[in-house]
């Protein structure tokens, strides 16, 4: 492998591993290859009052303590004052290695730099696969918009959370930090490019707050004749009443309702 393609795959794992640890957590910005002193950090995470400095390696050899210890002491030198040290390791440990990792502040043989650092060291294992790491995000990607309300298929989810990796490694190229509400609002523009990019992929949002009662809008919407029914949580017998009447009403795409009791209306596409 040239030193141009070895370097444009450390740049995709250094993205991959950002994105797998961007969901789910109260980060308010990232910064990737920030400047430091010896170029030893790959990723700042800021917090209210906290910042996280990791380090992202990849290697198709096993990784050994030593070469773990030696990236690590390499992390904390060049970032002493951050509040909590990450190593994402892409590739393979052997088992005692990685049972041993996953207790790290319990270790207790190990070099003066790291010993008083080890309670605030986090040490992930994943595999170097590019397709596994892949299907992490798409699943995270996947839950956060079925968290918001959203139902994609697969490959909309995909194209989502491969735009947001490659925003991620277009990071590593500048000095910009990115916030965590610019993230989640880069995933739900590119969510409502699907919802209303055309009509034949625009999913619509049918909700009713009470078992008689439909809450529409009248905006019209094309060839409502074609529709199939997702159906999320129990519907009550008055969904016969609603497949019955949608030929006779005009909704707005997209309109959000009552979340208890929700369905989802997808256009069948010819």
């Amino acid at each position: 492998m040239n030193s141009g393609r070895h370097s444009s795959r450390g740049y995709l794992v250094q993205a991959l591993a950002a994105v797998l640890s961007s969901f789910g957590d109260d980060w308010l910005e990232i910064k990737i290859e920030p400047d430091t002193v010896n170029d030893k950090v790959d990723i700042l995470w800021f917090y209210n009052d906290k910042i996280t400095a990791a380090q992202v390696k990849s290697s198709i050899n096993n990784f050994t303590e030593r070469k773990v210890y030696d990236v690590l002491a390499d992390l904390i030198s060049d970032y002493q004052d951050a509040d909590k040290f990450v190593l994402y390791i892409v590739g393979n440990c052997n088992d005692k290695l990685l049972r041993k990792f996953r207790n790290f502040d319990k270790i207790g043989d190990l070099p003066s730099i790291i010993y008083g650092k080890k309670d605030s060291i986090i040490v992930e294992v994943n595999p170097l696969n590019l397709d596994t790491l892949y299907n992490a995000i798409y699943s995270k990607v996947h839950k956060f918009l079925s968290n918001r309300g959203y139902i994609l298929d697969y490959e909309s989810v995909k194209l989502i959370a491969e735009g947001i990796v490659l925003k991620f490694v277009n990071l590593s190229t500048g000095n910009d930090r990115f916030s965590k509400v610019q993230f989640e609002n880069k995933l739900l523009k590119w969510v409502n490019f699907f919802y209303e990019g055309n009509e034949e992929n625009r999913l619509l949002d049918i909700g009713f707050v009470s078992q008689s009662k439909l809450f529409t809008k009248e905006i019209s919407y094309k060839d409502l004749s074609n529709l199939e029914f997702a159906l999320k949580d129990k519907l009550y017998d008055q969904i016969q009443i609603l497949i019955e009447s949608i030929l006779e009403i005009n909704l707005i795409p997209n309109q959000t309702f009552d979340y208890r009791n929700k369905a989802v209306a997808i256009p069948v596409v010819k």
